[in-house]
Parts: structure tokens; sequence; C-alpha cells
């Protein structure tokens, strides 16, 4: 019996029903697939939620998320979604299409190769490596900048894909659009022939930017090579080029990873914050995840304590080295979670959207492992109930009833509590005026007997201030070799009123010449303390206004040179003992004291320990 052809509208009903009878089976097949893959993702999730809920899991989009995302090739945004819609950028690119073609990522640093390229970054040594593979490249003339933000459009994509893929190039093709002449004509067939762009139908759009989504469907075009027949210019298309290899389904993540906050190498100083301003740093700690899988941090819980946190506003989270806060801590985030213990402190919660990502570590040489987090205060102004004179500081650390930080594994889902230790920041004082700057400066030459301008100290008043602040005691650190000093020769003036003086007195100090001390008239040589303790009101004013800088001259009188061939005659002047918070004025304390209103302070926030004029 001799088999007839089937008319032409009958071949195509047929083709029809088995085509949405295989279409059924295979959406059955995915969901059947998904499901098992969603029970082990989701395990001690409320709900059950699906990984990537943005994703129609039906769809063809749907079909390319899930083969990439079980060969570990892509992973969603730490919100649950895959975000198909947004651009791809030239740093992602770099990433997914190395994991495609299965290459090791083995060039973990830029080595200065790209300007705009830093070290350490999750996108490093996968831009570092591609580019060794010759998979991308920076941009002409010198390609010195890759633009790793910049989007991937259409032709771009296409080159990418040959260079990784070894795929055969200059391959037919019935694009309309394609100007002749044009560099991505020999990559246009790649796109013909494996179907990628289906939507686009006889038209490239070669300039077109690349969404997630059609990305991962062009991806997974190559990869199952299905070309459909019965368009226009199907005949074009050739069944002997193959697919890609199907790459091996890996492991999914069933092992939850860790988290750790210590803290940071760099401690913060003790602050003085004047009031209504946003402050310096207060609080740094760090935050590390082990390698088994990226961690999501969505909430921060800080304490302050002291004798008053009325004056703390909020406190602004940053990253180390970034401008912009990610986050604000503030009393009324903590209105869900249980309150704080009162002995404890007051709480500060920041419930963070987006949340922050730690990665797990990348074995870079000198790379540091984890994220900087960096605590900023905001100060109340005076109407709103700031507390000048009040003192407290900000801690991390687990409440008896909640824990500081709450967070989760990207991979397993599952809720991770960190390791972690107390981390607390120094004492910070509350005040409405300050020095911003002090500087010790040399005025004298080589030292010869008679009358001599030792040093010179300048002060600046902080431009923020509220109100004046006023300067009522110094006490400078002599150092004289070779050389001896009249006890009773010491004065201090402004050097706008050079008339006016201040006079000094030597203290009593084991350091000075025969132990002897301040004996009037006494010849004084090597380390002795010269007090200058009479500032703040006439004769010599010591009141600053904002911004105000002023200096202060300390002179002295040299009885005697004594010019030793072993060690030359030197004369230096410091300030010391200035920068740490103190209770009291004097050779074995602070060696400054000022007010603000009616305030007392005995120490002055700078940097340095110590100020020396320098050597003559």
């Amino acid at each position: 019996m001799r088999w007839r052809p089937l008319p032409s509208s009958a071949r195509a009903r047929l083709i029809a029903v088995v085509g949405v009878v295989v279409a059924g089976l295979a959406v059955s097949a995915l969901l059947a697939s998904h499901a098992r893959f969603s029970a082990q993702t989701t395990t001690g999730n409320a709900g059950g939620m699906l990984p990537l809920f943005d994703v129609d899991w039906r769809s063809e989009e749907g079909s390319a998320v899930f083969y990439f995302l079980r060969r570990g090739i892509i992973n969603g945004f730490s919100d649950g979604t895959f975000r198909g819609h947004e651009p791809v950028s030239r740093a992602e690119a770099a990433k997914i299409l190395l994991q495609a073609g299965g290459f090791p990522v083995t060039h973990l640093q830029n080595n200065g190769r790209f300007l705009d390229v830093a070290e350490c970054e999750w996108y490093t040594p996968y831009i570092a490596s591609a580019v060794v593979r010759g998979i991308i490249q920076g941009y002409p003339p010198r390609h010195l900048l890759f633009a790793l933000r910049n989007t991937v459009n259409t032709a771009e994509f296409l080159k990418m894909l040959a260079l990784t893929f070894n795929l055969r190039e200059n391959l037919p093709h019935s694009f309309y659009d394609i100007p002749s002449g044009a560099w991505y004509t020999r990559y246009a067939g790649i796109a013909w022939q494996y179907n990628l762009f289906h939507d686009r139908g006889a038209f490239l759009q070669a300039d077109r930017p690349l969404s997630r989504r059609e990305a991962v469907i062009a991806l997974f075009r190559l990869f199952t090579a299905t070309r459909p027949r019965g368009r226009p210019g199907s005949e074009w298309f050739d069944p002997s080029i193959p697919a890609i290899s199907v790459l091996p389904v890996t492991e999914l993540a069933t092992k939850v990873g860790s988290l750790s906050i210590t803290p940071d190498s760099v401690l913060t100083p003790p602050h003085q914050l004047i009031i209504g301003r946003a402050g310096d740093q207060i609080l740094r700690f760090r935050a590390e995840a082990d390698g088994a899988e990226d961690v999501s941090i969505s909430h921060l819980r800080l304490t302050a304590s002291g004798t008053s946190t009325a004056s703390l506003s909020s406190l602004s989270l940053f990253r180390e080295n970034e401008t912009r806060p990610f986050a604000q801590a503030t009393r009324k985030a903590c209105a869900d979670a249980p309150p704080t213990d009162p002995v404890i402190g007051e709480a500060f919660c920041a419930n963070l959207s987006p949340p922050l990502i730690v990665r797990k570590p990348v074995a870079i040489p000198g790379c540091p492992r984890g994220l900087t987090i960096v605590a900023r205060p905001l100060i109340r102004p005076l109407a709103s109930g700031a507390v000048p004179g009040s003192v407290f500081r900000v801690f991390l650390s687990d409440d008896p009833r909640t824990p500081a930080v709450a967070a989760h594994g990207l991979a397993s889902r599952q809720t991770i509590p960190p390791r972690s230790t107390r981390v607390t920041g120094n004492d910070n004082l509350v005040m409405t005026g300050k020095f911003s700057s002090v500087a010790v400066n040399s005025l004298g030459a080589a030292p010869i007997p008679g009358t001599t301008l030792l040093a010179s100290l300048r002060f600046v008043a902080h431009s923020q201030n509220l109100e004046p602040i006023t300067l009522q005691g110094i006490i400078f650190t002599v150092d004289a070799v070779n050389v001896s000093l009249r006890s009773n020769g010491f004065s201090l003036f402004d050097p706008a009123d050079p008339v006016t003086r201040v006079p000094c007195a030597v203290a009593q100090s084991p350091a000075t010449s025969g132990g002897s001390g301040a004996v009037a008239g006494a010849e004084m040589t090597g380390i002795f303390p010269v007090i200058c303790d009479a500032l703040g009101a006439p004769p010599v004013n010591g009141t600053f206004a904002p911004a105000e800088q002023r200096a202060f001259v300390l002179e002295g009188n040299i009885a005697q040179v004594s010019l030793a061939l072993s060690s030359p005659p030197s004369l230096q002047v410091s300030l010391d003992s200035f920068s740490q918070p103190a209770n009291a004025f004097g050779p074995s304390a602070s060696h400054v004291r000022w007010t603000f209103g009616s305030t007392p302070v005995f120490w002055i926030e700078h940097p340095v320990t110590l100020l020396r004029s320098t050597l003559p």
C-alpha cells in the first residue's frame, strides 16, 4: 500500500496538534522539575516562596532562567527577583559568558590595565579573565577604559558569543538592516541560525541594548539550538550547525553559610559633636561571609548609651569609602521590634531595602574579606532636645530579646544567626562649639642667649559653632639640650598685641635640671612643662568666634648655650596630652583647658597626639 502525502492544510493542522502536545509535555516536565528545585531552595521559608518571583516559569524566559540557575550560571537579586527588563552591563556579560563557557577564573587582578576597574570587587576577576581570553576588551583608542557599567548592545553580545564558544562566522542570514561593511556583519548569521532573538523578525537591531531576559533566552537557544521552520527566510537555516554542548547540572546550594560581625581594624576615636550637625565616624564594624554562599543583611539594630542619648537624632550607615549612606538607623524603625532594656541603652534600627549583600570570599591576594560598615551620627538641634555636655557611645550587640543583625543566605534561603562579638565605639561629647584645628610652628633660629620667640601655637574655631568658645590654659613641653632658660622668663602673647602678655610658670618636674623645679630665676634645661593658664580674659583674650583663628606666641629667656662637640645645642617646644578625653588640667593631666558656654573641656579633637616645633 502506498502512502499518499497529506494535503498542506491537513499537514499544518497535524503539526500544530503535535506541537501543542509536545509543548504541554515540556511545560509539565519543567514545572515538575521546578517543584523539586523549589522544595530544595525554600526549606524553612515561610510560605514556601518560589525563587525569583518575577519570572513566569511557564514561559521561555522561565525555562531559560531555570536552566542556568541549576547550572550556577546566573542568580537573582537579594530581594528574590530576576529583573529581566533591566539591561545587561559589560561586567555582568563578562561573568555570565565565562561561567557559561566553563572557563576557570584565573586572572584575579586588574593590575592597572583599566583605569575604571577597581581591585577586589566582585567583577574584577571576571573582567580580567575575560580580557585575557579575548572575549571582551576595553574601548579605543588606547583601551584604557572598560566602562563596566555600560550596557551591552546586540552586536557586541553576538561578538562575545562567537569568541566565547568559538562559533562559525559569516553564516547566512536574512536580516534586512545590516549595512554593507558593518563590523558586526560577520556575527549577524549567528543570531539568525540559532534564532537568538525570535521577536525581532527580519531586523537584527544591532544597536539595541540587550536586556537580562533577552540575554538569558539567547544563551538558552544557543544551548538548545531550536530552529523553527515556516517563517520567511527559514531556507537559510543550516541543520548541520550543532548546538553548544549541554552544561552539566551542578548541585544546588544545600550548605547554609555563616556571617561574622567583628570590630574593624581601624578604631574610631572619641569625637566632639556639634549640636544640630552631622558627625564623623563613631562606629566601624566588619561583616564577613564564609565560602558557602553570599549573605543578605536585612536589618541592623544599634544601641546608644551614656549620660543622655536625647541628643542623638539618627545614625547614617555607610559602606567604607562611600559618601552616600545606604540606610538610616532611627528609633522609629525599632517600633516593631522588642523594646530595648533601658539599662542597656536606646535602640536605633535600620530596615535595609535593598538588603546589604556580603559576598562570599574570593581568594584574591591582598584583597580584604567582607565589607566595612560605618555609622555617623546626626545630632539634634537645641530646640529639639539636644543636651550640651552630654556623653554617649554607640555599640552593636545582641539584646537578650532580639539580635542586632538579621540575615539570610542568598542560595540556601535560610536564616543565618551571625557569629558576633560586641562592637563598641568611644565616648562622644555633645557641644555647642569646638576647635577645628591646632598647630605648633617654630619661630626661633639657632639658640642664642637673650629673649627668644620659642614657638607659635595657632588655634582655629570650627565654622559651625553655635556660640563663641574660650581658651583658658595651655601647657607647653620644652626640650632643651645644651641650652638653659630662666624659669621666670616665659610669657605668652597674641601677635596682634605683642605688648600685652601673660606670664607663664615652670612647673615642678623631675626632668628639670637637678630636679629643683620652678625656683624663681633658676636656669632650666632638659625636658620641663611651662604652664600658661591666665587666658580667657584680659590682658590676653582667648575667646574665639565661629571660624575665627588666632595665634599665641611663647617667648623665653635663654641664659646659656653650651657648644659641646658631642651634642649640638637644640631647643624644641611641643604640645602633647591634649587630644584624648580628660577631666582635669595640669602637667600630669590634660595640657589644654577651654570652655563652651559654662562647660569646661580638657581636650581637643585632633588626629595627632603630639605637635612639635621644628628643631633649628
